[in-house]
């Protein structure tokens, strides 16, 4: 996939820039700073509406992990990670999979979709790159495209969010879920519910359980003041019975 956004780059600085302009990003891609490029480029297509040799390349390469790089290997691993770095990695991948591979996102859902994760991700609620992993799946903005932040800012987090959103427009794509109790928010619900329990304790890591819940309801709540088709979401029981249950 970081072969996608390599050979566009060179390409298009190659071809005397185009329409597509290179920012730097530190979201945990091959190396920091790398380049990454804006849509249509990362959709790895070419100004003629073909799909860039690298994207048929990657989109093999997905394929063929999405055989045993199945959830249920997901789950196994967050099971056994005591540190944020490597469960960070981890969900980061999986992540990048549901977003880029139809197979993996389809044996995703047959195996439950992220209810095995209620006891794993959790356990991790306050740590800032987990969190935007699952902002990120939740809204519906590649992965690629998120800044990596070292502390989860609400003002920051929504500035990073929005740039996505204006870009995208509302044609952004919200989560759905046959099971509410097994969606994206369900997890999400659950790490902020588990930073309730945490606020109770005089240490470090309450200060980050009240910046994650803080980063997460700011920018929930700025989503429903600008965007009507997440207003409806908020309606929907996909959002609410999560919402209640960790309430």
């Amino acid at each position: 996939v970081n072969e996608i956004v390599a050979a566009a780059s060179h390409e298009t600085r190659g071809s005397g820039g185009g329409d597509h302009s290179v920012q730097p990003h530190a979201g945990g891609v091959a190396s920091p700073n790398q380049p990454y490029l804006v849509t249509p480029a990362l959709q790895a297509k070419s100004a003629d509406g073909l799909y860039h040799p690298k994207h048929i390349q990657a989109q093999a390469f997905l394929s063929a992990f999405a055989g045993f790089l199945n959830p249920v290997w997901f789950a196994t691993l967050l099971e056994g990670c005591r540190e944020e770095a490597s469960a960070s990695a981890v969900l980061r991948l999986m992540v990048l999979m549901l977003q880029a591979s139809s197979t993996f996102e389809a044996t995703f859902r047959e195996s439950g979709e992220f209810g095995p994760f209620a006891m794993s991700i959790p356990r991790f609620s306050t740590c800032a790159s987990i969190v935007i992993s699952l902002l990120s799946q939740h809204f519906g903005v590649p992965i690629l495209h998120i800044h990596s932040l070292s502390t989860l800012d609400p003002v920051n987090l929504c500035e990073v969010f929005d740039s996505e959103f204006e870009r995208e427009g509302e044609n952004t794509p919200l989560p759905q879920t046959v099971d509410p109790s097994n969606g994206i928010f369900a997890l999400i619900a659950e790490c902020a519910g588990r930073n309730m329990q945490l606020i109770s304790r005089d240490d470090e890591l309450r200060d980050k359980a009240v910046l994650a819940n803080r980063a997460i309801l700011y920018l929930v709540s700025h989503r429903h003041e600008t965007s009507e088709a997440f207003r409806q979401h908020c309606s929907s029981i996909t959002f609410l019975e999560p919402f209640v249950q960790s309430l």
